[in-house]
């Protein structure tokens, strides 16, 4: 899912931070089943599976609305 997302912002020319969480205490809180888990922003925009690159995009560039739909 990282790289997918670091791909599209590149074509996009957004520049982006990935933050990689991994500590023990953050993922106990979570549902193992579903985990990796992809948020931009503040938006859940994948669980377990790699999202399409039309959803990255969406996401990267705030569009909620049409994401929520999408989702």
């Amino acid at each position: 899912m990282r790289t997918r997302v670091i791909e599209e912002a590149e074509r996009l020319k957004i520049a982006i931070q990935v933050e990689e969480v991994g500590d023990m205490e953050t993922l106990s809180r979570l549902n193992p089943l579903s985990l990796p888990r992809l948020y931009i922003g503040d938006i859940l925009v994948a669980s377990q599976n790699p999202p399409k690159a039309e959803t990255i995009t969406q996401a990267l560039n705030g569009d909620i609305e049409d994401l929520k739909h999408m989702l």
